[in-house]
């Protein structure tokens, strides 16, 4: 990096993302893909509660201490994004969740889960919450000494 140049990452905590939370009311089938989500990024060695590492990860690559900002988007009514968002995520770690034994799931399934979703919001009212996003920022000073 030069100096002066700008470091950002976003990164989500997808193990906030649980049952009593993440939905009013309770979507047993956002809480599903959540927990397969959860499950790929675990079995592949990530860190589904990255966001809360930020801080931690720019001090240990020698970057100031970031400014953090935490983001829990809500969505709700018939033009909702987050089922299409929970599905569409869920789809590219289909192959991934063959691969580890966490299930076996297709495209036209995930689909359903979607339109599930979508008509549990048009029936109920209700709201989805996205996983919790933190956004990390700092300006890189050059190296120290």
């Amino acid at each position: 990096l030069r100096p002066g140049a700008v470091v950002a990452f976003l990164e989500s905590k997808m193990s906030a993302s649980v049952a009593g939370i993440h939905s009013e009311p309770h979507s047993e089938t956002y809480d599903r893909i959540n927990r397969l989500k959860i499950a790929v990024i675990d079995a592949v060695g990530a860190h589904n509660d990255m966001a809360f590492r930020l801080a931690p990860t720019f001090v240990a690559a020698v970057l100031p201490y970031p400014s953090l900002r935490l983001h829990a988007y809500q969505d709700g009514g018939p033009d909702a994004v987050i089922p299409r968002f929970a599905a569409t995520s869920l789809k590219s770690m289909i192959p991934m969740l063959d691969a580890h034994g966490i299930a076996s799931l297709t495209d036209l399934e995930v689909d359903e889960m979607e339109a599930t979703m979508v008509e549990e919001l048009a029936t109920s009212g209700g709201m989805l919450t996205a996983p919790l996003v933190v956004g990390a920022c700092a300006t890189y000073s050059g190296p120290s000494g």
